[in-house]
C-alpha cells in the first residue's frame, strides 16, 4: 500500500455504472474485507501476481490491491440488484500519464460471463475522460490465454515482452510477460471508445 497525504481524487473515486454492474469505489478497510479470501486463492494470485503463493496480511497491506484513491484505485463489482461484490477491479496510475489495471473475480459463478471486458471498458472510459491518463498498459503471462484474449478483443496493441521474465517461486517456472498498450487515440477509434458510443 502506498501511503500519501494527498486527498482522494473524487473525480476518479466515484461510482461507475455498466449495463449489468455498479462499480463502487473502495477504501482501505472495505478492500481488505472483500479481498481477504484472495490471499489464499491460487487462481486469483496467479492471475494478478504471477504466483500462487499465499500472502500474509502484512504482505497484502504492502503489495496487495489496496487503494489510496490518489494513484491507486479499487472498485467493487456489484451486480445490479445485489449487494455483495463478485470481485474487484484495480487501476494504478503510472509515470508519463499511463495507467494499468487488474481484476479479480472471486465469485466463480460469474467466470466466463464476459465480466472483465464490460467492467474494464467502463473504467478505462472513466479514467480516460476524467484522469491524467493517455495510455493504458497491460502485462500478461505468455500462457495466460484468457487475459491475452481479453486484451486482443478490447483492441490493445501488443508491444513486445517485458524486460524481465517472472519466476513462479512455488514451481520454479519462468514465464515471459507480454506487454499490451492502449493509447487514447486508439481507444477513441475502437469498439469501446467515444466514437463508438456517440460522444
Amino acid at each position: 500500500m502506498k501511503i500519501t497525504l494527498r486527498p482522494p481524487d473524487r473525480r476518479l473515486a466515484r461510482p461507475v455504472e455498466t449495463k449489468r454492474f455498479l462499480l463502487r469505489p473502495l477504501g482501505i478497510l472495505d478492500t481488505l474485507r472483500i479481498t481477504e479470501s484472495w490471499r489464499s486463492d491460487a487462481d486469483i494470485l496467479t492471475g494478478i501476481y504471477f504466483s500462487p503463493e499465499p500472502r500474509s496480511l502484512l504482505m497484502w497491506l504492502r503489495k496487495g490491491p489496496i487503494p489510496n484513491n490518489v494513484d491507486r484505485f479499487a472498485f467493487a463489482i456489484v451486480p445490479r440488484g445485489a449487494t455483495d461484490p463478485i470481485g474487484v477491479h484495480m487501476v494504478k496510475l503510472r509515470k508519463n500519464r499511463a495507467a494499468s489495471n487488474g481484476i479479480g473475480i472471486h465469485d466463480r459463478s460469474w467466470w466466463g460471463a464476459d465480466v472483465v471486458v464490460e467492467v474494464r471498458a467502463a473504467l478505462m472510459a472513466h479514467f480516460f475522460a476524467n484522469g491524467p491518463v493517455d495510455t493504458f498498459l497491460g502485462f500478461v503471462r505468455q500462457r495466460n490465454l484468457n487475459s491475452i484474449f481479453v486484451y486482443r478483443r478490447m483492441g490493445f496493441a501488443y508491444t513486445g515482452l517485458a524486460n524481465t521474465p517472472k519466476r513462479n517461486p512455488a514451481t520454479g517456472e519462468v514465464a515471459d510477460i507480454m506487454r499490451f498498450e492502449m493509447a487514447r487515440a486508439r481507444w477513441d477509434a475502437g469498439p469501446f471508445g467515444s466514437a463508438a458510443n456517440g460522444r
